[in-house]
């Protein structure tokens, strides 16, 4: 089993109204904070062993799980990345999530892991087909790109190799900066890879082959019809979302199987 790490340092403002905190991790959904939907599921998974979260600490240590603890969050995502893995150290790959994905389930992260073991990639991440995130989430508002294999959304699960984190921590926040500057973003990967995209025949390959060159690690890619895995809760209709969607689980539905 591996280690799991929730990264849960990120405030939202609209939240405090709906919630009464804006920190995403401790927000009660139906009455259960977001981290602890996730951390459940990783532990159910069979896959986690320890759940850690990082970031602030809301939570009344006498009421966590077993195996769940908390630590502070660093000031940005891959300070917070480090005081993670100098809390696990680095001898076995870690599993990442972000801190709002409260539909996640045990199903989806022990799905996730076993392919990404087959791929045997230093890193390994989600993607989820837009038919899939219609299915289970068919009110859901997403941003979706289109390649020759199909429109996909992006997950918020990661198996890691944390060996790579130093070499490509400069290049993770390089494309954070510039994750609102589409200009600096095509420059930044090159003009050849966006005409690809542009014309319609880039391919999920390229895209692997591209994000480890600029990395400078292995990265492969995991097609998941668990269309939970990306359902964030970046806004109150996701919050709303979210909610009605756990009260359908309540009752006995499933979903998002491959």
């Amino acid at each position: 089993m591996y280690n799991a790490v929730i990264l849960a340092g990120g405030e939202t403002s609209w939240l405090k109204e709906v919630a009464g905190t804006p920190y995403r991790a401790w927000a009660p959904l139906k009455g259960k904070p977001i981290a602890l939907y996730i951390a459940e599921a990783l532990l159910q998974s069979g896959k986690a062993g320890k759940v850690l979260i990082v970031g602030p600490q809301a939570a009344n240590p006498s009421t966590l799980p077993k195996n769940v603890e908390v630590i502070a969050a660093g000031d940005t995502l891959m300070s917070t990345v480090t005081l993670a893995l100098e809390y696990f150290g680095t001898q076995q790959p870690v599993i990442f999530t972000t801190d709002d994905i409260p539909c996640i389930t045990a199903a989806a992260v022990k799905d996730f892991v076993e392919r990404a073991e087959v791929l045997g990639a230093q890193v390994c991440y989600t993607i989820i087909p837009k038919a899939a995130v219609e299915k289970d989430f068919p009110t859901a508002h997403r941003t979706y790109v289109k390649i020759a294999d199909g429109q996909f959304t992006g997950g918020n699960i990661f198996l890691v190799d944390p060996q790579v984190i130093p070499q490509c921590r400069k290049q993770v926040e390089a494309v954070f900066a510039k994750r609102k500057d589409i200009f600096a973003l095509c420059r930044w990967l090159g003009w050849s890879f966006i005409f690809k995209y542009a014309i319609g025949i880039l391919n999920l390959a390229q895209v692997e082959k591209r994000a480890s060159e600029i990395f400078g690690f292995t990265g492969r890619a995991i097609i998941t019809n668990y269309a939970a895995i990306g359902m964030d809760v970046d806004k109150i209709e996701d919050w709303h979302l979210a909610e009605n969607y756990l009260g359908k689980v309540g009752k006995g539905y499933r979903h998002g199987e491959n």
